[in-house]
């Protein structure tokens, strides 16, 4: 279930889905394009002015299988696309800024990456080292790889998780 502090939207809405032993915690911001770097802005045609959803996955965890994984995303991107639909929000994006690991698997929900080579803020670099570092790979290997962005068209995306549709 989405908890919504406030009928204006907040800086950050938080989304925590549960299935099984397992937790995935989802943020998400709506913003204007312009906070995108000027490279993303470029490779998806947004404007200033334009808005999207960006999404942050606060925690990463093991399932069972990755099956229940997979059900874990799907579920947290209905609850998304559910948000979206409640609160009449016209995103023109979802975006993710992440480790390439992880844009990598959005690709199973239909998403595209991009490696980005513009630079981003300390925080976000910031969160996702502590992101990489979470994860088996990135406790064993150390090297996180390049930063990568993941994106779908809001359009898109409500077609393939609003659970109204589907």
């Amino acid at each position: 279930m989405l908890e919504q502090s406030t009928i204006s939207l907040p800086a950050e809405i938080p989304l925590r889905v549960k299935a099984g032993e397992g937790t995935l915690d989802f943020s998400m911001a709506f913003k204007d394009a312009v906070n995108l770097p000027q490279q993303i802005r470029d490779a998806l045609k947004i404007l200033p002015g334009e808005n999207y959803l960006e999404m942050h996955l606060n925690n990463l965890v093991q399932a069972e299988t990755p099956y229940k994984m997979l059900k874990m995303f799907k579920t947290g991107f209905r609850q998304i696309a559910k948000y979206i639909s409640e609160n009449r929000l016209k995103p023109k994006f979802l975006v993710g800024i992440t480790y390439k690991q992880l844009a990598d698997a959005a690709s199973i929900f239909k998403f595209k990456t991009i490696l980005v080579t513009d630079r981003i803020s300390e925080h976000e670099l910031t969160r996702i080292k502590i992101g990489w570092r979470r994860t088996s790979k990135g406790q064993n290997i150390g090297l996180m790889g390049p930063v990568t962005a993941f994106y779908q068209p809001g359009n898109e995306f409500m077609r393939n998780f609003n659970p109204d549709i589907n």
